[in-house]
């Protein structure tokens, strides 16, 4: 208990520190970055994808699928993506 005490003190004066300071906290994504090599995708402006994945594989509970693809194991997302969009311009 007191270890965990102490890292959650840690933790929030880590968090306030930043946010005082006015530095934004690392991990945050600019536009124009790149994750892991590959171009910063978001993942609002790609409904038609994400409800196709959701479709494609349902999940029970709370977790969606197409969120949790793109939160967890974002190279994937995105080569999917390339793949779903590729189909879509060869079916016209």
């Amino acid at each position: 208990m007191r270890m965990t005490e102490s890292m959650i003190c840690y933790m929030l004066d880590a968090f306030y520190g930043i946010v005082e300071s006015g530095k934004e906290p690392k991990g945050i994504i600019e536009p124009e970055e790149t994750v892991f090599g590959l171009p910063a995708i978001s993942y609002e402006e790609n409904s038609d994808f994400n409800d196709w994945l959701d479709d494609k594989f349902p999940l029970d509970g709370r977790l969606i699928y197409s969120n949790a693809l793109y939160e967890m194991y974002y190279e994937d997302y995105v080569i999917q993506l390339e793949e779903f969009r590729d189909n879509l311009g060869g079916d016209e």
